[in-house]
Formats: structure tokens, sequence, C-alpha cells
């Protein structure tokens, strides 16, 4: 296990190399990142995803492919690495494994050595933290096709008995909302998405990390009337395991 999670820290640096030369090559920065075109777009998401194939990049407006590439930066290395598939664009709805729906999704096809992972997501929720919440589910998978079969079981220990979509629901008065519009912290979950099971209570809990920081900082902190340590075991598990850096946690702890 250590020495797979070494091989997920491991791809750091070369994301690193990987940004560089994205700015180098088309001086991407806040202030004209705008400027790209659909063709200088497809180049930049190939130098972070090198093995994807892109699809309908061009649907990406300015706002919406700066907050791609500026999540892309703050992502564990990992996350891109891996996805080897497809990065698929939309601007209606999303494909996955034949069938239409709204929102985001993972994929994954094959077996062994040759599974391949992708996203495919609706450009609009791009800035809200796609990246961070679906690519934690390709790494959940890639996890435990590669060493860490039980890396989902060993989470939901985390959660407790009473943690599903209905009890929070029913729990959502005087609960704070999300900037996205998600309501929560609520029965140890960060999201009431979160409560809809340990799949999505993983991804919820990267997602809201990256994105919202200080609020997550806030809500750790035991004087917090809506702390939970379940949040803090949270936290600190998907840290360990690799979904979250080292320096995203620190912004929160």
């Amino acid at each position: 296990m250590a020495s797979l999670e070494r091989r997920i820290g491991g791809f750091w640096n070369n994301l690193g190399v990987g940004i560089a030369a994205i700015a180098s090559a088309f001086c991407i920065s806040a202030s004209d990142i705008y400027a790209q075109t659909t063709v200088e777009k497809e180049a930049a998401i190939k130098q972070i995803y090198p093995n994807a194939s892109v699809v309908g990049a061009e649907n990406l407006d300015r706002e919406q492919f700066r907050a791609f590439v500026e999540n892309s930066q703050r992502m564990p290395a990992s996350y891109p690495a891996i996805i080897n598939d497809k990065l698929e664009f939309s601007t209606n709805s999303v494909t996955s494994k034949g069938k239409k729906g709204a929102g985001a999704a993972c994929r994954i096809k094959g077996r062994g050595a040759n599974t391949k992972y992708g996203i495919s997501f609706e450009v609009k929720w791009i800035p809200s933290g796609t990246l961070f919440h679906e690519g934690s589910h390709i790494i959940s998978a890639y996890l435990q096709r590669n060493g860490s079969p039980d890396i989902e079981k060993d989470f939901d220990k985390l959660r407790g008995t009473n943690v599903t979509a209905k009890v929070a629901s029913a729990n959502r008065a005087d609960v704070p909302v999300w900037p996205d519009g998600y309501v929560g912290p609520i029965e140890g979950c960060f999201t009431d998405y979160g409560a809809t099971n340990t799949k999505e209570d993983m991804a919820e809990t990267v997602r809201v990390v990256y994105m919202y920081p200080d609020r997550v900082k806030s809500f750790l902190n035991p004087a917090n009337r809506f702390y939970d340590k379940r949040l803090t075991d949270k936290v600190d598990f998907l840290k360990e395991k690799g979904f979250i850096t080292a320096e995203a946690y620190q912004k929160v702890k």
C-alpha cells in the first residue's frame, strides 16, 4: 500500500512540469487566459491530460476554461495522470455508458491493466469543482483495482450508521448552505449530496476541501456548532490516501 501511495504522490512533480509547459507555451495567466482559441484550449488540456481524448473544448467559455486550468493546477497529480480515456465537455448533457444524464460522470472501462478512466461533464459545473468530485471517483476506482480494494469500505466506517440521504433531508433546518447551493454539514457529511452514499460522500469531501477551504476549516473547529468528528476523520483519511494534497490539507487544518 505504501508503495502505491508513493506512486500516486509521485506524479506531483510531473504535473508541475506540465503546468509550467502550459504557461510557457500558451502564456496562460489570470489576465490573458480569456484569449485562448479552441485549438489552444485543446493543446493546453493535452498538456495536463496527455493521454486523454478531448471532446468539446470549444464549448468551454473563457471563465470556464480558466476555472478548468486553475482547478487542474490544484489537483493531486495522480488525478490527471490516471485520466487516460476521455474528457468530454457538453453544453447540455453528458453520456456515461451510453446513457444521457445531467451533470457529470466518471467513465471506467475495461479490466486490469487495460482499464481506462475518463470524465464527462457539463461545462457549467466546472467552476463548482466537477474535476475534484469526479476525479476522486477516478482515484477511488483506480485504488480499488491497484492494491486498496477496501478503500470505500474503510471510508464507510467513518460515516456512522445513521447517514442516509433521507435522514439528511429530514434534518436540513438551520443548516448552512454552501456557495454552490448544497446544504451542509449535515449528519457528518459536508453536503447533503454527500449523504447519498459512500462514493458521493468521498467525492464531496474532496470537492469542498479544494473549493472552499476557509469554510471547511471553520467546520473542523470543535467550537463550531456544526462540528462533527466524522468530518475531521474523513478529511484526514482522504489526505492519507492521496485524494487531498498536503498543501490543500494545511489550508483546512
